[in-house]
C-alpha cells in the first residue's frame, strides 16, 4: 500500500518544514503550500490523504468549502491560539480536528488520527 500524502497550507513556512519533518515517519510525502492557489493545484493533482489547513490564511469559510468540495479528506486546522470556540466552529465546518500551531506533537497525533479514519471510511 502506497504511503498518504499530506498537503499543508502554512503562512509559516519553518513551521511548515518542521511539520513535515515530523510525519515523516507516517506519511510518504508532505507538501508545503503558501498560498490558497498552491493549495488547490496540489490537492487537484496529488489527492492528498489529509490536508493540514493554517487557520490564519484560510477563514472558516475556506474550511467549509475545502470539505465539500473533497468530502473525503479530513482536514487539521491549526490557528496560534485556539479555544473551544473556534474548535467547535471549525469543527462545524467540516474539519477533522483544530490544533495550536506550534503543538507539533498534537497536530501529528491528529493527522495520523485522521489518517486512520480516513481509511476505515474508505473499506
Amino acid at each position: 500500500m502506497a504511503r498518504p500524502l499530506v498537503e499543508i497550507l502554512q503562512s509559516n513556512p519553518e513551521l511548515g518544514q518542521a511539520l513535515a519533518a515530523g510525519l515523516r515517519n507516517y506519511v510518504g510525502s508532505a507538501y508545503i503550500a503558501t498560498s490558497h492557489k498552491e493549495l488547490r493545484n496540489g490537492m487537484l493533482s496529488r489527492r492528498p490523504a489529509v490536508l493540514v489547513l493554517d487557520l490564519e490564511l484560510s477563514r472558516l469559510d475556506g474550511v467549509r468549502e475545502l470539505h465539500l468540495q473533497f468530502p473525503c479528506i479530513p482536514i487539521v486546522c491549526t490557528h496560534r491560539l485556539p479555544d473551544e470556540e473556534m474548535w467547535a466552529a471549525a469543527l462545524d465546518a467540516g474539519a477533522s480536528d483544530l490544533c495550536p500551531t506550534y503543538d507539533l506533537t498534537g497536530l501529528v497525533s491528529s493527522i495520523v488520527r485522521s489518517l486512520g479514519q480516513a481509511r476505515s471510511v474508505a473499506a
